[in-house]
């Protein structure tokens, strides 16, 4: 055989090979853009998202509601020292009561 027809054969082997390979391409399933991978990489940083932000919307929550705790605790200390001024025994009646135990 002269190394002619041995160039041709190869290259009539190569071509039905790609040839058949090309066929069986054609018949495999389009992969689609959308499969589990994806959407399991979705929805683990919308979970990621969603924690950041709820973890966010709880400390300025907390911090806000330790504002209005410690002003209500302000008001509440100085409305129990403004009592204890103007109370009962302070008055000329809770003195007389006073006096009867003294």
């Amino acid at each position: 055989m002269s190394f002619f027809s041995k160039l041709k054969g190869g290259i009539k082997k190569s071509a039905d090979q790609s040839r058949k390979k090309v066929l069986k391409d054609e018949r495999r399933l389009k992969s689609s853009r959308f499969n589990a991978r994806m959407a399991f990489s979705f929805v683990f940083w919308m979970v990621l998202v969603g924690v950041i932000f709820i973890s966010f919307q709880s400390w300025a929550r907390t911090g806000f509601l330790n504002e209005k705790v410690n002003g209500y605790q302000d008001k509440s200390n100085e409305q129990i020292a403004s009592l204890n001024e103007v109370g009962f025994a302070n008055s000329p009646a809770g003195e007389t009561y006073a006096s009867k135990f003294i």
